[in-house]
């Protein structure tokens, strides 16, 4: 671990000492060490899986420690749960917000912890309090709006002053511009170097360089769950950022030697995807196309657009304009279940939500899209059913009895399942559509998961387009690489010669890094390859 000294002088809010996470022989997090002072920023950066959400999740009392200490303003602490770490002045405001749509901005902000008195509601109390807190935080909402007809940034400040209410000393703030535009990125940090100066600790988790570098006093990267680096943000430059990211390694050996030839041998098919000046909420314009049995990787950080993208190819979107041709045909899909039954599936991010049908069956949850073309005369075959299920669990090494609920299995089986479902849901399925496939997956799930899109590609001709800010993940899996920056694509890349320092570096704030520039300006190693294109 590289350590820089800062020496800051106020006492530590924060002190994290050796902490260990194991799940099993799985370890998240292997002796990490984090100190937080008031007054400061931490900047906790690195590729997803690095360990971030786990520590998270710890210090704000989500998750227990396997071993090591957490001290709180001197004290020893081990919290039972994220109600004790409120208690506490320990805030964690997640990606995905804990407001309720149903309730007003008020009933929110004082949602379990309500004013009462005589045995009854305090409301008005409750909405001067509000205002109180939503002047401070910048707000422009008013305590009896609904948070369901809120914008993004507006629910954010809600979140945030929900925080203050506590009398919060820790704020952790996860990735809370993703969902922002620049401009609200811009207002959030504003408020956040505001509370800074007020003396509150914050640990600020980020993709964006930019970002680090316009709020951070401290920076710690994580890395297979260890501390690869922890010190001072004002001794690094932003090209220090991108290599302690990446933790220079060299370009990954992509499994697809024979991805030119496959792809050329099908030259003369119409393209499985292709987009011309597609636009929709969030992105544009878009142009790309993707070639039967080819995979391709959308890569950009959180908030780039890549994830609304795949969802208006997939219909859970409206495109405002452009042009949308499967298989040659000009196709807009106004819903998931008529691009399915075109046998164009997609696998969003979020499978706890709109994947995964909770209580009910692995065996139910995987076929479910499939009953309709396996029953006969109106009656379900069990045998096919059968037939299928078998198939589908060899072909994604799924590690699951049948009659299983789906809530029993881990993150990896639960997604193996889903990817399963997308792939067989057709008798021909042409298109995958996937939105993180291997988010919160172990790395054993992670390389079965690889292989079995790698056959469906090879053997099928299936197209697989995935999106992911993982740049490992990029290298591994993908043929070729689009980096989306800012709703469009700003690079393509050779999967076989790309690094994961050029992706960031492209990613989040163009090739204007020494590393970038002189990757650019080096010669393809393999001049069969396709050309990088830039713009």
């Amino acid at each position: 671990m590289t350590t820089v000294s800062s020496a800051p002088a106020a006492p530590e809010i924060l002190a994290v000492r050796g902490a260990v996470k194991r799940y099993g022989v799985f370890a998240a997090l292997r002796g990490v060490d984090l100190t937080v002072h008031p007054g400061t920023i931490h900047a906790l950066l690195g590729h997803n899986g690095a360990g971030k959400s786990t520590l998270i999740e710890i210090i704000g009392g989500a998750n227990p420690l396997t071993e090591g200490t957490i001290v709180l303003e001197g004290e020893p602490r081990q919290f039972t749960g994220p109600r004790e770490a409120n208690q506490h002045g320990i805030s964690v405001i997640h990606q995905h917000l804990s407001l309720v749509d149903s309730l007003s901005v008020a009933d929110n902000v004082f949602l379990g912890d309500e004013i009462t008195g005589g045995g009854f509601l305090r409301r008005r109390e409750q909405v001067a309090e509000t205002r109180r807190l939503l002047e401070r935080v910048g707000a422009s909402c008013r305590p009896g709006d609904l948070v369901s007809q809120l914008p993004a940034a507006q629910r954010q400040l809600v979140e945030i002053a929900k925080a203050l209410r506590r009398d919060t000393r820790l704020l952790i703030l996860d990735e809370p511009t993703a969902a922002l535009s620049d401009t609200e990125s811009q207002r959030l940090g504003s408020l956040i170097l505001q509370l800074r100066g007020e003396g509150l600790g914050i640990i600020y988790v980020t993709h964006l360089l930019q970002e680090v570098e316009r709020l951070a006093d401290e920076v710690t990267v994580l890395e297979d769950g260890r501390v690869s680096f922890s010190g001072s943000a004002r001794e690094l430059t932003r090209a220090d950022l991108v290599r302690l990211i990446s933790g220079d390694r060299a370009a990954h050996p992509v499994p697809s030697e024979t991805a030119l030839l496959r792809v050329t041998a099908r030259a003369d098919d119409a393209p499985a995807i292709e987009t011309t000046g597609l636009h929709g909420d969030g992105f544009g314009p878009m142009d790309l196309t993707l070639a039967p049995g080819e995979i391709v990787g959308l890569f950009g950080m959180l908030g780039s657009g890549r994830g609304e993208f795949l969802e208006t190819l997939a219909g859970a979107r409206r495109a405002s304009s452009g042009i949308v041709r499967f298989s040659g045909q000009s196709t807009a899909f106004s819903s998931p279940a008529q691009a399915s039954r075109s046998g164009v599936h997609l696998v969003g991010a979020d499978r706890a939500r709109s994947g995964v049908l909770h209580g009910m069956s692995v065996f139910d949850n995987m076929l479910i899209s499939a009953f309709p073309r396996l029953s006969r005369g109106g009656w379900r075959d069990s045998r096919a059913e059968r037939g299928l299920y078998d198939e589908t669990v060899r072909a994604f090494d799924l590690r699951a009895t049948a009659r299983s609920m789906i809530g029993t299995l881990s993150g990896g089986n639960q997604q193996k399942v889903m990817l399963g479902r997308a792939a067989y849901a057709s008798e021909e399925p042409r298109v995958l559509l996937l939105d993180g496939p291997t988010q919160g997956v172990d790395v054993g799930a992670r390389a079965d998961i690889y292989r079995s899109l790698r056959t469906l590609a090879d053997r099928r001709g299936v197209a697989v387009l995935f999106s992911s800010s993982d740049p490992e993940e990029m290298l591994d899996l993908a043929d070729r690489i689009l980096v989306v920056r800012g709703g469009e694509v700003v690079a393509e890349l050779n999967a076989r010669t790309a690094t994961d320092t050029r992706l960031i570096s492209l990613a989040s704030h163009g090739a204007d890094t020494a590393e970038a520039t002189a990757a650019d300006a080096a010669p393809d190693p393999d001049p069969t390859a396709p050309e990088v294109a830039e713009s």
